[in-house]
């Protein structure tokens, strides 16, 4: 892990400072944002921007080589499926495996080697997995869900906690849409990811069991005729935990908000996440 000062935030410290402004020449990065999950196919996507996070227009990312390597087995060449101007996307039908770590490696002409590693934890089973079987009645103003589960007997577990909710006739995850909703007790280092999820560490029940109640508000449900919630339970990897935990919005579609100090990364000769993750689902009806 290591923390990046972008070159546009030094740039506006020196402007400001001065009372002559100074025009430096700074070169484009280039972007990556991929999250892995167990059990299905990677998916990279690479993007070039300027000092400042513009997208810039690009043909040479097509021409990018985008390899990957579990730890226990050969490297494995990612094919291009999709380009537009500004990005362009890789991926392989290989399946990405729980408890494995990968090595990410893109050489694009004209830019320095991007590189990257990331482990990508065993999935997390739920106490009581209802299948979608359970109907929850509103208590008050609030829907309460329980979620239980076990932690990991290892050093140093994290989680990304979502929900989706859809009309009960609608494909599952394709009409679905997130859904904010209140964790109670939540961790003391839980912290609200984009409002409409919880990201936490195991540092308050390691090598315990947690239990909490999900709390959905009746007002942000009342649209939908026979609503499903369906609960994500994320087992992330340090990496992704560290990144969203600082980067959690955006300030433009390419380049994240790197706060005071940068930019919280792990990707060696350019910027971005390359983070893995384990998922378990459980659905509830909503009745009213």
């Amino acid at each position: 892990m290591r923390t990046l000062t972008l070159t546009s935030l030094l740039l506006s410290v020196l402007l400001l400072s001065c009372e002559e402004p100074i025009e430096l020449d700074v070169p484009p990065q280039i972007v990556l944002q991929t999250r892995i999950q167990a059990g299905l196919s990677p998916i990279v996507t690479i993007r070039l921007v300027d000092g400042v996070g513009n997208p810039i227009n690009s043909e040479v990312l097509k021409e990018s080589e985008v390899s990957i390597r579990p730890r226990s087995a050969e490297q494995i060449t990612l094919q291009s499926i999709s380009a537009t101007d500004v990005s362009s996307t890789f991926t392989n039908d290989f399946i990405v495996e729980a408890g494995e770590t990968y090595t990410l490696l893109i050489k694009t002409p004209g830019f320095a080697d991007l590189r990257s590693v990331t482990a990508v934890p065993e999935r997390i089973p739920f106490r009581s997995n209802n299948q979608g079987n359970d109907v929850i009645l509103p208590n008050g103003e609030f829907f309460y869900i329980p979620v239980a589960f076990d932690d990991r007997p290892d050093e140093g577990n994290y989680f990304h906690m979502v929900l989706s909710i859809r009309n009960a006739e609608s494909e599952e995850g394709v009409d679905s849409e997130p859904l904010a909703f209140r964790l109670e007790p939540h961790p003391t280092d839980a912290s609200p990811f984009e409002d409409t999820g919880w990201m936490f560490s195991d540092e308050t029940f390691a090598d315990d069991t947690f239990i909490a109640d999900i709390l959905v508000p009746k007002s942000l449900v009342a649209e939908f005729t026979k609503p499903v919630v369906t609960l994500d339970l994320r087992s992330v990897s340090v990496d992704y935990y560290n990144y969203h935990l600082q980067n959690s919005v955006p300030k433009n579609g390419t380049l994240p908000d790197s706060g005071p100090v940068g930019v919280i990364d792990n990707v060696a000769g350019g910027v971005g996440l390359f983070g893995g993750y384990s998922s378990t689902e459980t659905s509830y009806i909503l009745a009213f």
